[in-house]
Parts: C-alpha cells; structure tokens; sequence
C-alpha cells in the first residue's frame, strides 16, 4: 500500500479502534449483562471502539482479589477479559485477532495447569477464518498429553458470533448463566474422532 493508503488506514483504526477492542468491549457488556464483575488488563481498559471506552461503557474490576500465588496471578491479569463472581474466575477469554494463536493458548494452559482443581471456562476467541488453526493449535500435542487435555476446557467462539449483536441483545443476557456462552456462542474444539 502507499503511505496515503497506509495512514489512511491508521486514521481509521485510531477513530474506530481495532476489532481486538471491540471484542474485549462486547465480551466486557455481556459479561456484565449477566452480572458478572468484569476484569481486563490495565493496559486495556482506557482502549476504545468507536469513541466508546471500555471502562466508561462497563465498570471494571481494577485489583484481582482472587487468593491465589503471585505466579497465578502474573498470568491471569494480563487475559484480555475475566468474568467474576464472588471473586472467583468463571469465565477467562483469548481474543486473537492478529497475533499468534499460541501465545493465548499458553495462557490459559498455564492458567489450568497452575489451577488444576478450579473450574474455569476458558474460550479463545478469535475471526471465523482462524477457526482451522485455533483448533489444530490446542489439539498439538503438548496441549492434549496435560493430564486434562486443553481442549477438554477450552472453547472456540468466532468473531461473527459476537459482532452481529446490538445493545438490545445484551439486556436479554440478564440472569443467563455462563452455559448459556457455551450453547449459543462457542464451538468444541474436540476432534470428531476422539
């Protein structure tokens, strides 16, 4: 692209924000719909989507009261968004739309592997043409030899699943438990022969 193409496309980007933001910041709304305490890393929280902050639009969790080691904790600050209740994680999501699939794959295995006795659904999140490689990612084997295998507690949601809702779609989130993600907004990633 030319440099006016390439700051054209920089000027968009800083007007609109980037669809990773836009993912954090409806995950963040539905999360909160259902009632659930909201937390994204610091470096996150003042991002915008078309002039929509994220910590103006939904209130945040700032400091994790979780209870666990500091080795847990350096991990699970930085997923880009955590749903709390009584100030345990019961949802934490990856959101991968440009950057390597692995990196968010290890947080949330380290996560797991840190906690193996806790219950957390984990989703990776990622646009619906990165679907292939989200699930040949978490089904290599350093992922399916844990002694739970990954994809046992992680989840595929796309993008399009998430993007086509509108504000009206988030008041009917009320009340909704977290199985209500799995059934309406994520994919398995087990392998159909296993």
């Amino acid at each position: 692209p030319s440099e006016t193409e390439t700051s054209e496309v920089f000027e968009s980007t800083e007007k609109t924000g980037t669809e990773h933001t836009r993912v954090q910041l409806i995950l963040s709304q539905i999360g909160h719909a259902m009632g659930f305490k909201i937390h994204i890393p610091a470096s996150d929280r003042s991002k915008t989507y078309e002039d929509k902050r994220i910590n103006e639009v939904v209130p945040m969790v700032e400091q994790l009261n979780l209870g666990l080691i500091p080795t847990m904790m350096r991990v699970i600050k930085n997923i880009d968004v955590l749903w709390i209740d009584d100030d345990a994680v019961v949802g934490a999501f990856e959101i991968e739309s440009t950057t390597s699939i692995y990196s968010g794959i290890l947080r949330m295995a380290d996560l797991l592997s840190l906690q193996p006795n806790f219950q957390i659904n984990c989703y990776l999140v990622a646009p619906d043409s990165r679907e292939v490689e989200v699930f040949n990612q978490v089904n290599r084997p350093v992922f399916t030899k844990m002694k739970k295998p990954f994809r046992d507690s992680c989840r595929f949601i796309p993008f399009s699943s998430l993007t086509g809702l509108s504000p009206d779609d988030f008041a009917s989130f009320k009340h909704q438990r977290i199985s209500f993600i799995e059934e309406e907004f994520s994919e398995s990633l087990m392998p159909s022969d296993v």
